[in-house]
């Protein structure tokens, strides 16, 4: 599997996935398809992306191993000191899989997303990166 940095030519496909997520999950987003920027905007934003600041990682081909790949880039940058999430109550894979990673719950946001009739909870969720 390859794990690197989305850019220009990444950006239709990020877009269409980004999409499906929505309307296939929208519990777990607090967006809806429709808030999604164009490709073309999309485009530009990877540009603009400081290689250490500021990006958008991809998994590509294979087991998907994203989230430590960016708690690995996180831990490189020097005046980090910790990294926050949000996510919601009812998306127990995410939740415990945040928890594996030492992310500590910090505080339930009751109600924060609306889909449908259906109201959700969202679990703030912390870790630091000076205890790791």
């Amino acid at each position: 599997m390859m794990i690197r940095a989305l850019g220009q030519a990444d950006a239709a496909a990020y877009r269409a996935l980004r999409v499906r997520a929505l309307r296939d999950h929208p519990e777990a987003f607090g967006r809806t398809p429709d808030e999604i920027e164009d490709a073309e905007a999309l485009a530009e934003r990877f540009a603009r992306a400081s290689a250490e600041l500021d990006f958008v990682l991809g998994a590509f081909d294979g087991d998907t191993r994203l989230l430590d790949a960016c708690l690995a880039r996180a831990r490189e940058l020097a005046d980090l000191d910790s990294l926050w999430l949000e996510v919601t109550t009812t998306n127990r894979e995410a939740r415990s899989l945040y928890a594996s990673r030492g992310f500590k719950s910090a505080a339930i946001k009751p109600r924060t997303l609306k889909v449908g009739e259906r109201d959700h909870d969202e679990e703030l969720m912390a870790l630091s990166l000076a205890d790791a």
